[in-house]
């Protein structure tokens, strides 16, 4: 294992300041949209499977490999979530229990039923093993490199189905650890997307939101964006592969360190 090594994102070769790049792009065109009058919100199925029309975040079963926030993260990353919800009442579905903040390093599996799931989950968590084997081994001979700072970019919505905070590596160092960290696991589930590092803030209801409340949905996420950023580290000795029972249910099977 060596993190260090130039980035390929799906077999394409993506320096730092590309992904940056990119990355920024991605999300100040999210938050042009739904500041545009053009701007309509349709409710994604895939919202549908996670929340309930009453807002109730539903039973929703997968294995996830996540970097968990320090717990002295967790209120200023909170800051963020109850300024959304304080000011778009009735937007989102139930709060996020900030215990259960994370990055989210790899998705593996997922779906509203736990039983078609079993079988690959345990695949899944054999072959997360000998990858977290590798990665301690690693860590332990290259201390220096265990741990990767991030800087906030925005709050945006992520394809109609949560609010989320982006994040983005501090420096070309950061960017190379945790992206070949990242692509080992594409040999466990292979992913058609790189990863867009972000915390998810809240859910959204099932509610199709008209063109002025998606306006001043807007109108909070630039208030934000202009007023508040923050910085973390991540310890990736704390890596973890999880199971989830519901998006407000995250249990660490086994973690590298």
């Amino acid at each position: 294992m060596d993190l260090l090594i130039p980035v390929k994102l799906k077999n394409n070769p993506m320096d730092f300041n590309e992904y940056i790049k990119t990355i920024n792009t991605e999300q100040t065109s999210s938050l042009n949209y739904i500041r545009s009058e053009e701007v309509q919100w349709s409710v994604p199925g895939s919202l549908k499977i996670k929340v309930s029309d009453a807002g109730v975040l539903l039973p929703f079963y997968g294995d996830t490999t996540v970097i968990p926030l320090e717990q002295s993260d967790f209120e200023p990353a909170n800051q963020f979530q109850t300024e959304l919800r304080n000011n778009l009442e009735g937007m989102f579905a139930e709060p996020l229990l900030p215990e259960h903040f994370h990055i989210t390093l790899h998705d593996l599996s997922n779906g509203p039923e736990e039983a078609p799931l079993k079988n690959q989950m345990e695949s899944n968590a054999q072959k997360c093993r000998e990858i977290f084997d590798n990665a301690r081994n690693y860590f332990e001979k290259h201390p220096e490199y265990r741990t990767v700072k991030l800087h906030s970019t925005y709050v945006y919505n992520s394809c109609n189905i949560s609010a989320v905070l982006g994040f983005a590596p501090a420096s070309d160092r950061d960017y190379k650890l945790i992206m070949n960290l990242y692509n080992f696991f594409d040999d466990v589930v292979y992913l058609n997307y790189w990863l867009r590092m972000h915390l998810t803030l809240s859910y959204f209801t099932t509610k199709e939101f008209t063109k002025s409340e998606v306006h001043k949905m807007a109108k909070v996420m630039d208030d934000i964006n202009n007023s508040r950023k923050i910085s973390i580290e991540l310890d990736l000795m704390k890596l973890a592969y999880q199971r989830f029972y519901s998006m407000n249910d995250y249990r660490t099977v086994f973690h590298v360190g």
